[in-house]
């Protein structure tokens, strides 16, 4: 197998984007799940889009990346947020 190259040089800066039904307590989910792999994380940094019909919000994490594993293991958490459509 060829040897990989990372693409990102950690520590960086990466932002996420979630989008996921439109429900109480989502944001917090959100923030919780990214707080527990990137205990740095600012929650005042998140920024907030509902859609235009407000059935689903959207939401862009900001986070500090030490690590692939660290970005792996966030991405596995948020995807067993209930409600959560996708995320990139």
């Amino acid at each position: 197998m060829p040897e990989q190259k990372n693409l990102l040089n950690f520590p960086c800066l990466f932002p996420i984007k979630i989008v996921g039904e439109k429900r109480p307590g989502f944001l917090d989910d959100v923030n919780a799940c990214a707080v527990k792999f990137c205990p740095d994380y600012d929650k005042a940094s998140t920024s907030i889009r509902p859609s235009s019909r407000g059935n689903y919000e959207a939401f862009t994490v900001t986070v500090t990346a030490n690590s692939q594993e660290q970005l792996d293991g966030l991405y596995r958490a948020l995807g067993k947020i209930q409600g959560i459509k996708f995320i990139l």
